[in-house]
């Protein structure tokens, strides 16, 4: 493959309003791939109705992303560890140096995504859920604002 990107579609099996899908559009990108990680889903008490939502887009993603030129492989993990090693994997097999993808705002994905770029993965994020990025927005004191605190939380 002589493109040196992929766009890697997590949460956001769109083709409309899809910031990272541009990028990915912009450098060219003719390879997309999602993670099929039943077991982590199922872990986390994600419901089979959401569960088969899921796979139902992901076929039509496919189709949509076939009329851009863009190839979707879809690889089935156990768990986000695994993700980052088949995504390290698929990197050093198409000599791809730029992966693209929306941001996610849960801790488990935000941990993976730490992981990766400190692999050496070159993991350019962008924000797509919120109207404003994380973090900008900043009570009296300089802080973002919080809700509770985790040792309040878990004494």
């Amino acid at each position: 493959m002589n493109n040196h990107s992929i766009i890697w579609f997590r949460n956001d099996l769109r083709v409309d309003d899809n910031p990272a899908l541009q990028n990915a559009l912009s450098a060219n990108t003719k390879l997309a791939l999602f993670f099929n990680c039943e077991p982590q889903w199922r872990k986390h008490q994600m419901a089979e109705v959401k569960i088969n939502f899921i796979h139902r887009h992901v076929q039509l993603l496919k189709s949509q992303l076939a009329q851009l030129g863009i190839e979707l492989l879809v690889i089935d993990t156990t768990d986000f560890n695994e993700q980052h090693t088949s995504l390290a994997k698929l990197c050093e097999q198409h000599d791809i140096t730029t992966v693209y993808a929306n941001s996610e705002l849960e801790l488990n994905e935000q941990i993976r995504d730490n992981k990766i770029i400190k692999s050496g993965i070159n993991l350019h994020l962008t924000e797509a859920d919120t109207i404003v990025p994380k973090g900008t927005i900043k009570n009296k004191q300089g802080e973002m604002y919080r809700v509770f605190q985790l040792t309040d939380a878990f004494g």
